[in-house]
């Protein structure tokens, strides 16, 4: 029903829905008994206000959810008995009680025996044919106008246009712009006919930024309806001197090829090894972004060292864990919230659509150095999801001019052998950490 009411969430998002697996059996409105004796009443039909309820018969498997979901339990019915309410005891395993929740899973009658398919001695289908390595997947150094276009150092992702006025203060090599309605109106009303280079000759220009030094990131869900706006906004862009643009999504390729724009490979791209990168570099992408689930042991494995210079690993950000294609703000009045084990999560909403993110950011700003030594030159601090402050931007870029940590972070998926909580033995112990406070929050 998404597709049919896309515009009103209410008709397709129910958050009061069961969340369990197999068919919903209610809750249990009692216990009794202890051991092997232990059972929970299911209530009547007209009790729990279902039409139709599946009849449990003793060998069905049920599964008991605790009402705080702090455990789960697969169980197979060994007795039932009926009760004068018109509802059923059935038999349930230690440690539930009343309010948990009970779901059908697997029914007596549907676990069946088939005839035999496969042969019973599968010892001639067990030979594997012989390993053989991979033939070597190098890639060409990126070329052409690249390297001025894409200079070493940090590039500054925002969600805005207004953002841009925040990061002109501590100014990064370049920023990237998120790709929304708003963003290119302003830009296209802001920005002059650019020169054969891409640069500006509208040194007066409102924008703390040339076009030239903005970065356009696409979004990485490309709906059909957005192809009325790439046709039209795209080569936009482009004539207004925006010739770089981050793609997430194969599909916008149709839209920049044969065009003066350059492209990078965006996250969702997912360059996790060589032959992915090749397989981009022969579409027409010379430079690539890191995911973010990527490590520093699996970049220098697989991105060879002349290539390194290509590449950009964020360094800071608030990764977006969940998209939903609905403006939500009208459903959920609520903006954080907390998972079963106290973990805070963030409700973004948004035109386009809303996010989920997590409410410690991800942070490597202390890592730097090491990726600097390791021939990385391009980084990444992400902004989008929160409202840039000029006070948190100050606390970060400090604590990455003076090689220290921030607090109230995470490493998100950055691990095995690089991050631990006890500290790498090879790194020395690590300097005082700068603090970074995320602004106030109303839990819900």
């Amino acid at each position: 029903s998404f597709w049919f009411y896309e515009n009103d969430p209410a008709a397709w998002l129910n958050a009061g829905q069961d969340g369990g697996t197999g068919i919903s059996l209610g809750p249990l409105v009692k216990v009794a008994g202890s051991g092997e004796r232990r059972r929970g009443l299911l209530a009547a039909p007209e009790r729990n206000g279902r039409e139709q309820v599946p009849v449990v018969e003793a060998g069905d498997t049920i599964r008991l959810h605790k009402a705080d979901d702090s455990g789960r339990q697969s169980h197979r019915v060994g007795f039932l008995d009926g009760d004068e309410s018109g509802g059923l005891w059935v038999s349930i395993p230690e440690g539930f009680e009343a309010g948990d929740s009970v779901y059908l899973i697997q029914s007596k009658a549907g676990n069946r025996r088939y005839a035999q398919v496969l042969p019973r001695d599968l010892t001639p289908f067990r030979r594997q044919p012989g390993r053989d390595k991979a033939p070597p997947c190098g890639l060409r150094p990126p070329g052409g106008k690249g390297p001025a276009l894409f200079p070493e150092g940090l590039y500054a992702a925002v969600d805005a246009v207004e953002d841009l006025f925040v990061v002109q203060s501590r100014r990064p090599a370049r920023v990237i712009l998120e790709y929304t309605a708003k963003n290119v109106s302003s830009l296209l009303k802001k920005a002059k006919p650019a020169m054969e280079d891409g640069s500006s000759p509208n040194t007066g220009s409102p924008l703390p930024f040339n076009p030239g030094e903005i970065i356009i990131e696409l979004d990485p869900f490309f709906p059909q309806d957005l192809d009325g706006a790439y046709s039209r906004d795209l080569p936009a862009l482009i004539e207004a001197g925006y010739r770089a643009f981050i793609v997430n999504n194969p599909g916008q390729l149709a839209y920049l090829k044969g065009s003066q724009a350059k492209l990078i490979a965006g996250p969702y791209l997912y360059t996790f090894n060589r032959w992915a990168q090749r397989f981009l570099s022969e579409l027409g992408f010379d430079y690539f972004v890191s995911p973010f689930e990527n490590n520093r042991q699996n970049l220098e494995k697989t991105v060879e060292a002349n290539r390194r210079r290509a590449l950009f690993v964020p360094v800071f950000a608030y990764p977006a864990l969940f998209r939903i294609r609905s403006d939500l703000s009208s459903f959920y009045t609520f903006r954080n919230f907390e998972d079963n084990r106290g973990e805070g999560f963030e409700l973004v909403n948004r035109r386009e659509g809303s996010i989920v993110i997590p409410e410690r950011p991800f942070s490597l700003v202390d890592k730097i150095p090491f990726l600097e030594a390791s021939g990385f030159k391009r980084f990444i601090l992400d902004f989008r999801g929160r409202r840039l402050r000029k006070k948190d931007y100050k606390e970060i870029m400090d604590a990455l001019r003076n090689q220290r940590p921030l607090s109230n972070t995470s490493r998100f998926n950055w691990k095995n052998g690089f991050f631990s909580q006890d500290g790498p033995a090879d790194q020395p112990a690590p300097a005082p950490t700068a603090e970074f406070h995320p602004r106030g929050r109303n839990r819900s």
